[in-house]
């Protein structure tokens, strides 16, 4: 993991997208670019970009198409003060956001509202 600390920015795969490499280069503070699939949407595709999202500020890193997934990582690698001052705030903005929550995220899970409805279902 200390080799993600030389890294100035990360580029999410495709077409299958990272999900931990995407939380530890954010967890590490290094910004993710992020491409946002509507051609073939799954899942598997667009989780880098769902990541993002639930991190504030950081939707401005997900792309709309290939073209803007490449402008966007040039832009982001050249801005070097941004850079430096992200690397400083996207930990705890992470930590923060609901990405990081695990009661926000149980709530609202598949899995807690079918057990909720189990439960109901069989004490009826």
């Amino acid at each position: 993991m200390f080799g993600i600390l030389q890294v100035d920015i990360s580029v999410d795969t495709f077409p299958y997208a990272g999900t931990t490499t995407t939380c530890e280069a954010l967890y590490c503070g290094v910004p993710v670019v992020s491409l946002q699939r509507t051609k073939f949407p799954n899942h598997a595709h667009n989780v880098g970009a769902t990541l993002l999202t639930r991190i504030k500020g950081m939707s401005r890193f997900v792309a709309s198409t290939e073209d803007d997934y490449i402008r966007l990582a040039v832009a982001t690698a050249s801005d070097i003060p941004k850079l430096i001052e992200l690397r400083k705030t996207l930990r705890p903005t992470m930590l923060a956001s609901t990405l990081c929550d695990g009661e926000w995220n149980l709530s609202r899970s598949d899995l807690t509202r079918a057990a909720t409805h189990l439960t109901g279902v069989m004490y009826a």
